[in-house]
């Protein structure tokens, strides 16, 4: 039976709010248990053998006050002669408990050092897409003279991409727009011709070259009579579809980038760059290279990494 309280000296070591939830304070401190303090003087292993007599006179002791022998240091405990047992569990549970403590306050310090390092990776892709509408302008003073003017404009469009090579596959019209230009004026403010017509014709293909070539001889077609809508040059767009192939090989990039940024910092505090506390990834962007080369593309992605640090 226990009969004094056990005292450890401890010192607090750090305190601080814990990266996980909450706030933790830790602490350090250590004692020494040997079997003499509890007042134990043979071999656990064997028990001595006692005589008749002083299994009387041991049982007569049991009914009387335990007497408290004072140990070394500020640990003090009172042990009955038979009870020896709880008292050895207890010192084992002491030490366990001191192992216990001193782990946590280690993994309190490891996890309260580290370091946050962005990594970058770029790449440099050509468009696998283009997207080019063709868009004209026709005018008449009835609605057969405009479908005419249509047809003969859709003819010279498809005979300009087929020249250069796309197929009917590559092909597609938009609806007209037509518009009453006469709703809304009347007498000498009514304009020449009645009708007038927007009309599309797309081209979408994989060729990213001979799309090229065909905007710059786009100008053919207006000596064809074809009308031309203003900014019909600024209306093709070149696109990069690949994006999930080179993701992983970017990723990894990014994250060397970052691990070789952390080494610095580790190699300036005299530590040494350990495993990954945490991982963002940023989004991945597409952008054009310059204005002039729309088909090429710079491909960027930028992660946030924390580092342990041992």
């Amino acid at each position: 039976m226990i009969r004094r309280n056990l005292e450890i000296k401890v010192e607090q070591v750090r305190a601080g709010v814990d990266p996980r939830n909450g706030f933790r304070r830790g602490f350090e401190g250590c004692t020494r248990h040997v079997l003499a303090d509890l007042i134990i003087d043979y071999d656990l292993a064997r028990k001595p053998a006692r005589s008749k007599s002083s299994r009387r006179s041991r049982a007569s002791t049991r009914t009387g006050t335990p007497e408290a022998v004072p140990l070394e240091g500020s640990i003090r405990i009172a042990v009955k002669n038979d009870q020896w047992i709880p008292a050895a569990v207890l010192a084992v549970g002491l030490v366990l408990a001191s192992v216990i403590l001193g782990a946590a306050i280690r993994d309190f310090r490891i996890s309260d050092r580290f370091v946050e390092v962005k990594g970058f990776a770029e790449r440099e892709v050509m468009a696998d897409l283009a997207i080019w509408p063709i868009n004209f302008q026709l005018a008449g003073n009835s609605l057969d003279e405009v479908r005419a003017a249509m047809d003969s404009a859709d003819e010279s469009v498809i005979a300009f991409l087929k020249l250069r090579g796309f197929s009917d596959a590559e092909i597609s019209r938009t609806p007209p727009r037509i518009s009453d230009q006469w709703i809304y004026a009347s007498g000498p403010q009514r304009p020449d011709n009645r009708y007038t017509a927007e009309r599309g014709i797309t081209l979408r293909t994989e060729r990213i070259e001979a799309t090229r070539t065909a905007l710059e001889d786009a100008a053919d077609l207006v000596s064809q009579g074809v009308v031309l809508m203003p900014g019909w040059g600024q209306s093709a767009q070149f696109l990069f579809t690949g994006l999930e192939e080179i993701k992983p090989e970017m990723i990894a990039e990014a994250t060397a980038d970052a691990r070789r940024a952390a080494a610095r910092f580790a190699a300036d505090s005299d530590a040494r760059v350990g495993a990954i506390r945490s991982a963002r990834q940023g989004f991945f962007s597409i952008n054009e290279r310059d204005s002039s080369t729309p088909e090429v593309k710079l491909v960027r992605v930028v992660t946030t990494i924390e580092y342990l640090l041992d």
